[in-house]
């Protein structure tokens, strides 16, 4: 019989939102820190928003303000992602060079550039 593959990644971090909330309670009488929901969120490898919620939703006492303060962190952080992937799509050059190749073709699956060194272009010129 064939063995299951075990995954590497542990169990508390592959919870979802029903499980988390039951073993939520017995992380929020262990913890000892000063920042539960920084805590939460990492032990449980959520966003600080997500890890709000769930503490207000097993009575801790969370504001609102702060989780509204949450969710505007993370509508930022999409935009500006959003932002830099349109940059990065403008940025994309036509035809690319640098001090050894005069055009690149392409790049080899290690990352290595070839096409048209400059020694080649400038004889093919003449």
């Amino acid at each position: 019989m064939r063995k299951k593959k075990q995954c590497s990644i542990p169990r508390r971090k592959r919870l979802s939102r029903k499980g988390r909330l039951t073993a939520g309670k017995k992380f929020i009488e262990q913890y000892r820190g000063k920042k539960l929901i920084v805590g939460y969120a990492k032990w449980f490898a959520v966003s600080p928003l997500c890890a709000a919620i769930e503490l207000k939703m097993l009575g801790e006492a969370i504001s609102d303000h702060l989780i509204e303060h949450y969710r505007n962190t993370e509508l930022k952080k999409a935009e500006q992602k959003k932002l830099k992937k349109a940059e990065m799509m403008q940025e994309t050059p036509s035809q690319e060079s640098d001090h050894y190749f005069a055009y690149i073709a392409g790049y080899t699956s290690n990352g290595v550039p070839y096409g048209v060194t400059w020694d080649d272009w400038e004889i093919s010129e003449e």
